[in-house]
């Protein structure tokens, strides 16, 4: 028998990496769900096909075999890795939802009266009220007052940030003026 060509040897190598991802897929298939796990299965057969070529096609067309190889290795991995993540993120994703909903028990357990959560609410707002300098007013901390902007930061905004501004302020008829007329008008 003849000593295969550089050709043959690249072809012989894409099968076997090919028949290893059809072994490798065929074990992820079996842990996945009915739906990715059939889409991996229909790839590691393109795979299993892909490895198994006849020696006669082999030393005809090897390129085109190591072609075909390549492409469904390729393909195979990529697909399982896709599903892999899918899982992945699936389980991280329920695990959150446990997790918050663990969180929920246990608040609902530690505040299981009402008034509870409304005395400690309290408590804790009397504590920041505390932290705050003693020349405010429970007023003030209500409804702090309102500060006029500078002349000099409202121009460097920009007219759509103008808008906005005179929007949140409740202003009117804004929509058509000018930069310099925004800025008079929040001044």
């Amino acid at each position: 028998m003849a000593k295969p060509t550089k050709s043959q040897r690249k072809a012989l190598a894409a099968m076997d990496d090919a028949a290893r991802a059809a072994t490798h897929g065929e074990r992820v298939a079996k842990k996945l769900a009915k739906r990715p796990a059939k889409k991996i299965r229909a790839l590691v057969s393109d795979a299993r096909d892909a490895s198994d070529v006849s020696k006669k096609a082999l030393r005809r067309k090897p390129k085109r075999v190591a072609k075909r190889a390549r492409k469904a290795t390729t393909r195979l991995l990529v697909a399982t890795d896709k599903a892999i993540d899918r899982v992945e993120k699936k389980a991280a994703r329920r695990a959150d939802e446990r997790r918050m909903a663990k969180d929920a028990q246990r608040m609902k357990a530690e505040f299981a009266d009402p008034a509870d959560f409304v005395t400690l609410n309290k408590a804790a707002s009397r504590s920041a009220a505390a932290d705050l300098e003693p020349v405010l007013s429970p007023d003030a901390i209500l409804d702090p007052p309102m500060e006029a902007e500078p002349a000099e930061d409202l121009s460097a905004l920009t007219v759509a940030q103008l808008r906005r501004r005179a929007g949140d302020a409740g202003k009117t008829g804004y929509s058509r003026l000018t930069k310099a007329q925004l800025i008079d008008l929040l001044s």
